[in-house]
């Protein structure tokens, strides 16, 4: 896992822990996880089973960038406007970063990316930008996302190499966060179940191995006939990703 300055991202869970108010302090601190996780009746977190005969021992991303969307509070000259856009317009976190979500046995992994911090202010949602990797030593190098395991135990392989950005909200839409010189843990999480569950999300049990090489590869190069599932995979990538406060789960 590669980090480099600044990034953000998207299914995530705050923890806030009060450190002195934004006149002390004008930056808050924020440490960013990323982890998968299984939210289904019919999968199981530990070992990354699915419906359908699906089973997942890989889950891969390769994300460029994470911007923190502020909300921009009444303003009364363009002077202002302006002075708020320096701030806050383009508050990022650069990458790549290069994350594996899923232990060999498939069970769910945190990973953290970075720690940094960022101006006071409220913020609403997060946009991450996945992009395929550039490091021609990495199985990453031209995918932005992968997964592998089997469907009724024949190996699969899914890949995109998709260049897109991505918006996530907290579940509860109307939610921002006070960022007032705390310390924020931001955890990007990805429901896989929204991905690979057939009764939850993506039924993938009717791939082909249309090459024949034993091998049944979900991807837009479309060796074996899956490309119309590669894409419908990578479109779903956004509604299995969300922001969660941590504390709206612990009152």
């Amino acid at each position: 896992m590669k980090t480099k300055s600044l990034f953000m991202a998207g299914a995530l869970a705050l923890g806030l822990a009060a450190c002195g108010d934004d006149a002390e302090n004008p930056n808050s601190a924020v440490t960013i996880i990323a982890k998968a996780s299984v939210n289904s009746s019919t999968s199981s977190n530990t070992g990354g089973r699915m419906a359908s005969g699906v089973a997942l021992d890989e889950f891969k991303i390769n994300i460029r960038e994470i911007e923190f969307e502020f909300e921009e509070p009444e303003l009364e000259s363009d002077a202002e406007e302006e002075a708020w856009e320096n701030v806050y317009e383009d508050v990022k976190l650069r990458g790549p970063f290069e994350v594996n979500l899923l232990s060999e046995s498939g069970a769910a992994l945190d990973q953290l990316l970075t720690s940094t911090s960022i101006p006071n202010g409220d913020f609403e949602e997060i946009e991450f930008k996945l992009h395929k990797g550039e490091d021609t030593g990495s199985d990453m190098y031209g995918k932005s996302v992968s997964a592998s395991g089997a469907i009724n135990g024949t190996p699969f392989i899914f890949w995109h190499d998709t260049d897109e950005e991505f918006e996530i909200d907290f579940e509860d839409v109307n939610r921002n966060i006070e960022l007032r010189g705390q310390s924020l843990n931001v955890i990007l999480n990805f429901n896989l179940a929204l991905l690979f569950d057939s009764v939850n999300g993506i039924d993938i049990s009717g791939a082909t191995d249309g090459n024949g090489d034993g091998i049944i590869e979900i991807s837009p190069n479309d060796p074996d006939g899956n490309q119309e599932l590669a894409d419908i995979l990578k479109d779903a990538i956004e509604d299995a990703t969300d922001l969660i406060d941590d504390h709206d789960d612990n009152d």
